[in-house]
């Protein structure tokens, strides 16, 4: 698994004179971009960043109920 910048993704969706914007063209598109992109895996939360994480989700989600 690679964290991926999804506005590069598009920058270079769009380099390729991709303009539409389809399921199909996203795909090939991003599998284009990921053969070209020397990207690092990304490492496994440990379990106090994925507690934080999900208490971060959980507290958006509460505001955004209230």
């Amino acid at each position: 698994m690679v964290l991926l910048n999804p506005f590069r993704a598009a920058q270079f969706r769009q380099s390729q004179g991709r303009t539409a914007k389809t399921d199909r063209i996203d795909a090939e598109s991003l599998a284009r971009f990921l053969a070209t992109q020397a990207l690092l895996p990304l490492s496994p939360l440990n379990d106090h960043l994925a507690s934080l994480r999900d208490l971060t989700r959980f507290r958006a989600e509460q505001v955004r109920e209230r």
